[in-house]
């Protein structure tokens, strides 16, 4: 649904404005005791200008947590944004090892209420299938805002899963050239030799 979104949406995309968020419910993660981050990325008439993240001030309480992300988001993403692209958190468990905190997708409203602009939710696997094609992306919240917005251009100029390999190659590779890499060493690293 959202990568036909892009397509309607490609004029503001592509010459607008558009922040791209890796969301988190600044939750305590289990596994390394540290709270997790939001990455973020902000895109002006598709050029990559300023990414990095959203520090959540600790809490265990989740509503304290929320009004801190609301705070945030209005005080340093007060800007006017034509679009907000943001990774869509499934509902449902997938594979049989994936489970999504209710948290995380309450987390997300209060993004979607904290940012101006239309919404385009991308599925993780759609936006790092891109992110793969592009190449350079190592998982992290700021790359992942990055490649989540990057997703969002290669489809607002064209890019779509039915294509051939070949043609979707052909697209990454204009975009990549077109947008100068995007300025990003990793990416610029992985096409040095193809362009």
């Amino acid at each position: 649904m959202s990568k036909k979104k892009c397509q309607k949406l490609s004029d503001k995309i592509l010459n607008g404005r558009m922040l791209a968020i890796d969301p988190s419910s600044g939750a305590t993660d289990r596994a390394t005791g540290s709270p997790s981050i939001a990455g973020f990325a902000y895109f002006d008439k598709g050029i990559l200008v300023e990414s990095g993240l959203v520090l959540i001030p600790e809490s265990p309480n989740k509503e304290t947590r929320f009004r801190y992300i609301l705070d945030l988001l209005q005080s340093q993403f007060n800007e006017d944004y034509d679009i907000l692209a943001l990774e869509d958190i499934p509902l449902a468990r997938r594979r049989g090892n994936f489970n999504t905190s209710q948290t995380l997708i309450q987390a997300c409203g209060v993004f979607i209420a904290g940012v101006s602009g239309q919404l385009i939710e991308l599925n993780s696997h759609t936006w790092q299938a891109v992110a793969r094609r592009i190449g350079g992306w190592k998982k992290g919240d700021e790359a992942d805002a990055q490649y989540i917005g990057l997703a969002a251009i290669a489809f607002a100029s064209g890019y779509d899963q039915k294509i051939t390999e070949k043609n979707k190659l052909k697209i990454i590779k204009d975009l990549v050239t077109s947008y100068n890499f995007w300025e990003l060493q990793e990416i610029l690293i992985h096409w040095k030799e193809e362009v």
